[in-house]
């Protein structure tokens, strides 16, 4: 399956190459081709191709998806104004993304995972969205007094969402604006507010993005036999980080061996580090804070030395999971310079 862009128009590109694809070429490897530069795909314009065309999809400009500050997760726009073809596109993308064995950098609530197997959702999957809404919804069916539900609370079957900064309602059932919200009542309200929220406002974004992503995996009956834990390794990666696993399978380049000094101080500092810092170090280097199916002994990760040593700062190729590092003169400076690198490697999804 060969893809060509253009760098200027990548997003316009990436959508067209895929969707002039037969579901034939979709199932085979992918190949990337930037046009007007040389270069053989051999993995590393693949994963670069990824990153690009996400970060671009997923930026709040182009209206496609929402970024929630509270809980750092995408979902879809409710008020977007792209065409089905186009989410169903994303979905394609997504699916061809895991297909390749490419990890994406991209938080979704755990809720997606399960609409994606068919699973029911329930109020407890709206945290990952609105923990606010989640809680006073809560709060809603546990209530008890003093006063009445209708007058403390003052709901009536009805959502209320920002559409492009203008306020609007949607009933939850006819004549909901009209229904209040009470004691006997408040368990459907919730249920209808839940669905509504997770599903029937995003169900014109969701479901072709669905059909898309499924493209890749239903016509064998896959997806059928993941959880949607499982589901979400595949996408994003695994958040469980096994940093001795890492040092047994790296390799070095230019001159470090297992034994050089400075790789000594490198595995030293890295293993010190709390888990925060391990992720983003991890995310400087790969472009994900996560690992790969089977941890990061799967994981093709290369130290590559970059110079003596100096004032400069160590850099990444995460397109190749390559570290190109100095060869610092002592252990304090080592840890100094990778801190200072990775604090100041702001990536895709790092507001």
């Amino acid at each position: 399956c060969m893809v060509r862009l253009r760098r200027d128009f990548l997003v316009e590109d990436a959508l067209a190459e895929i969707a002039r694809q037969t579901l034939a070429d979709l199932f085979k490897p992918l190949r990337v081709f930037f046009i007007g530069e040389e270069g053989v795909d051999a993995g590393g314009l693949t994963k670069e191709f990824f990153a690009l065309v996400i970060e671009r999809l997923f930026d709040p400009q182009f209206g496609m998806f929402v970024f929630k500050e509270e809980t750092r997760v995408w979902w879809f726009n409710p008020a977007s104004l792209e065409e089905a073809s186009e989410f169903k596109l994303v979905g394609v993308l997504l699916g061809l993304a895991v297909y390749n064995g490419v990890l994406l950098d991209l938080a979704f609530p755990h809720a997606l995972y399960k609409k994606l197997l068919g699973r029911p959702l329930a109020l407890a999957d709206l945290a990952d969205l609105s923990p606010d809404t989640e809680r006073g919804l809560s709060s809603l069916l546990h209530f008890e007094g003093p006063g009445e539900v209708e007058d403390v609370f003052g709901l009536n079957f009805e959502a209320v969402y920002d559409c492009f900064g203008t306020p609007r309602s949607q009933e939850l059932k006819p004549g909901g604006r009209s229904e209040a919200v009470t004691a006997s009542n408040r368990r459907e309200y919730v249920d209808r507010l839940v669905d509504w929220m997770l599903n029937g406002s995003v169900a014109s974004q969701f479901e072709p993005f669905r059909d898309g992503f499924l493209m890749m995996f239903d016509p064998a009956g896959l997806l059928r036999l993941l959880t949607p834990r499982e589901l979400e390794v595949l996408v994003v990666g695994s958040p469980v980080l096994d940093f001795e696993a890492l040092e047994r399978v790296a390799q070095y380049q230019g001159g470090y061996t297992p034994q050089s000094q400075a790789i000594q101080w490198f595995w030293q500092v890295l293993k010190e580090w709390d888990e925060p810092t391990k992720r983003q170090f991890l995310k400087f280097v790969t472009g994900s804070d996560r690992s790969p199916i089977g941890g990061l002994s799967k994981l093709r990760f290369t130290v590559q030395r970059q110079g003596p040593d100096g004032i400069q700062l160590p850099t990444s190729h995460t397109c190749f999971n390559v570290l190109l590092l100095p060869d610092y003169s002592s252990r304090g400076k080592m840890r100094d310079r990778l801190l200072t690198a990775i604090a100041n490697a702001e990536g895709f999804g790092l507001k």
